[in-house]
């Protein structure tokens, strides 16, 4: 087996971690209209690498700058707060970030279609 289906068959074996992530992060981003942060949260999840480094222009960029920078930063900061992501800053190469809490991705990346995941995949 790959790693992708080890981590869907442990995801999906594990009903409460599944129900963990679906109802007490991703329906709390929809019930809050946090699009920014869903967004980011589909950039992470669609990476080949779970644990990828996407930098702040990347995601930028990815999500076609239909986000500003203020609401990368605010849906960053929150997902740093909540244990989410994980924040490097580097002289002369901005701000990047990666996964803290590599299953949520995992998790997310198993509801989300090959076209979505094409869309919000780095090239």
């Amino acid at each position: 087996k790959d790693l992708k289906e080890y981590w869907e068959d442990m995801l999906l074996s594990h009903d409460d971690l599944g129900s963990y992530f679906d109802e007490s992060i991703w329906k709390d981003l929809q019930k809050r209209k946090f699009h920014s942060a869903m967004m980011i949260c589909k950039v992470f999840a669609s990476q080949k690498e779970i644990d990828t480094e996407v930098s702040e222009e990347a995601l930028l960029s990815i999500t076609k700058f239909s986000l500003r920078r203020k609401e990368v930063r605010e849906a960053t900061n929150w997902m740093i707060k909540t244990g989410i992501l994980l924040q490097r800053r580097r002289k002369n190469e901005g701000i990047s970030y990666r996964a803290a809490s590599p299953n949520i991705f995992r998790w997310l990346g198993m509801q989300l279609d090959e076209e979505e995941i094409k869309k919000w995949r780095m090239q």
